[in-house]
């Protein structure tokens, strides 16, 4: 869907797979929920996935998460 230009669309469908999938498949859910929401320009929905993804075990050491949760959270303060 994201390379055909239907982020929103996969987007919705991310989301429905997040309460419905094992917990084991959770990252790569929420990896590319933050690429959905970010190509469908929906900063808050990418803020939360990226959020998500740092609560995940092993994710609060990831710098990327990190620099991308203050970006996104400059960005809203901004908007």
């Amino acid at each position: 869907l994201l390379k055909d230009g239907k982020a929103d669309e996969a987007l919705r469908v991310l989301n429905g797979m997040r309460t419905k999938a094992p917990q084991t498949f959770m990252n790569i859910i929420l990896v590319q929920t933050t690429v959905a929401a970010e190509a469908a320009g929906n900063k808050a929905e990418a803020l939360a996935a990226f959020q998500a993804l740092a609560d995940l075990p092993g994710g609060a050491e990831n710098p990327y998460y990190a620099y991308k949760i203050a970006a996104l959270r400059a960005s809203l303060a901004g908007s």
